[in-house]
């Protein structure tokens, strides 16, 4: 789709460290903690080197000598006690916490997972590579579910190899996907298969939109679920 112009993002001194897991976790099991030190405009500070300690909030050590490289971490640590817990981080010269990781003593039958279900790269209308837009979630953001919702379809056999490239069962679930119709507001669908094919036709009705849905994935065995392109935004019409 052309050459784009590229901007390289150069990170101020480190800020704070921020760190995170997923969020639903058991008593005296081992899970993997993510720690980041960040400007403070919370990118990623890549020149920051240093050993980080991590205590719980009432001042326990958890675990020390933990060694930021190019300013991320990963460490197994464990929780020994149920509740919500926001672990404590304490370098040299920075501190922070954790987002908020809850522990439970028998696992719930429901968890909570956090994710991106909606971005572009230069594939359509937005910037950088699928690759860069999967890398960063997983080991930037530390996120547990992306979903590539590219339009246009320029390059729709990419999506297909990048979302299953950086598929991770139980580490980093990708979702094929794209966003589609109608007007005024744009509605995204994701797909359960890589193996789907892009959309057939730009709908500008949702009764148009659902018949082609209907068509092109569920007629055909193609498991597949659709989303407002803003779930806030106001369609002004009654789906049933």
């Amino acid at each position: 789709v052309g050459n784009y112009p590229t901007i390289q993002l150069i990170a101020q001194a480190a800020h704070h460290l921020t760190g995170s897991a997923q969020m639903v976790q058991q008593t005296g099991n081992e899970f993997e903690l993510f720690i980041k030190a960040e400007d403070q405009y919370f990118n990623t500070a890549k020149t920051y080197q240093d050993t980080v300690e991590v205590r719980d909030e009432n001042n326990r050590l958890i675990v020390q000598n933990v060694k930021l490289t190019d300013g991320l971490a990963r460490v197994k640590v464990r929780i020994d006690t149920a509740g919500t817990h926001r672990l404590r981080f304490n370098a040299k010269d920075l501190s922070g916490r954790s987002e908020p990781i809850r522990v439970f003593d028998k696992m719930p039958a429901h968890r909570i997972f956090f994710g991106d279900m909606h971005g572009h790269t230069r594939i359509s209308d937005g910037c950088g590579t699928p690759d860069e837009y999967y890398s960063f979630g997983r080991d930037e953001a530390n996120l547990d579910v992306c979903a590539l919702t590219d339009h246009w379809h320029y390059d729709w056999e990419l999506m297909q190899r990048m979302a299953v490239k950086y598929y991770q069962p139980g580490r980093f679930v990708t979702f094929l996907a794209e966003e589609d119709g109608t007007k005024p507001d744009h509605i995204n669908l994701y797909h359960r298969t890589c193996d789907a094919p892009c959309i057939s036709r730009h709908s500008t009705k949702i009764e148009q939109f659902i018949k082609t849905v209907e068509n092109d994935y569920l007629s055909k065995g193609y498991d597949v679920i659709g989303g407002p392109h803003h779930f806030a935004f106001d369609r002004g019409e009654k789906i049933y």
